[in-house]
């Protein structure tokens, strides 16, 4: 019986050959990933900002960007990426439009810490909670447990083409005075399903070429 490793290799590299041409696989930039602009200065307590317009995110009552050693960031360490980071502060909230050039499914990768300074009313340090959105569809419930940036990741989702929005709100279950510091906002290209079909296909297509081969080399037995 002849191998068929080599045309299980062909399968997988027209799925994903189709997949690029066809845009499920497609990339997208958000403006201001690293929230570094506006600049609003660094080492002193009134290095933030509330609101900042026309940077590429949109930021409501109760979210806007910090510097290093400002009111929010003093005792946690220095911004991943650049010198500044995004707040979310109680049930604040942050958002982007992006646009998505061809049906693709995506998910987003972040930087996530508790505020380790907080107001008289709010734990030290503190134990916000928020939920990530991608138009009305939940990704994510995020609740970091240190005050050290760690890498966090949303469900993926599978977007047509056009305009959607990356919603960052925040829950506050605890009711206090709670803030969330994000950086560094990322979107990761995932697999399409035309991909993970073939892929599905390739496995089952050797797992029963290596069993006809083992039934083939096996001894006569008792009858």
């Amino acid at each position: 019986m002849s191998d068929l490793r080599p045309h299980a290799t062909r399968l997988m590299t027209i799925a994903i050959a189709a997949q690029l041409v066809s845009g499920s696989v497609s990339a997208v930039t958000l403006d201001n990933s690293g929230f570094e602009s506006p600049n609003v200065g660094a080492d002193t307590f009134y290095a933030f900002q509330y609101g900042p317009i026309g940077y590429g995110w949109d930021f409501p009552a109760g979210s806007g960007i910090a510097g290093n050693s400002s009111g929010f960031t003093a005792g946690n360490p220095t911004a991943p990426e650049g010198i500044q980071v995004a707040f979310v502060q109680m049930n604040g909230s942050m958002s982007q439009d992006f646009t998505v050039g061809a049906p693709t499914t995506l998910s987003f990768s972040f930087l996530a810490a508790q505020r380790a300074t907080g107001t008289v009313s709010g734990p030290l340090p503190n134990i916000q909670d928020f939920d990530v959105y991608i138009d009305a569809v939940h990704v994510g419930y995020f609740f970091p447990t240190t005050t050290t940036y760690q890498t966090y990741s949303t469900a993926p989702v599978s977007l047509f083409a056009g305009s959607h929005t990356l919603s960052f709100l925040g829950r506050n279950t605890d009711g206090r005075d709670n803030t969330v510091l994000i950086d560094a906002v990322s979107a990761v290209p995932e697999p399409g399903i035309g991909v993970l079909i073939v892929a599905g296909s390739v496995i089952l297509l050797l797992s029963a070429r290596r069993r006809e081969g083992t039934h083939a080399s096996g001894g006569a037995g008792d009858v």
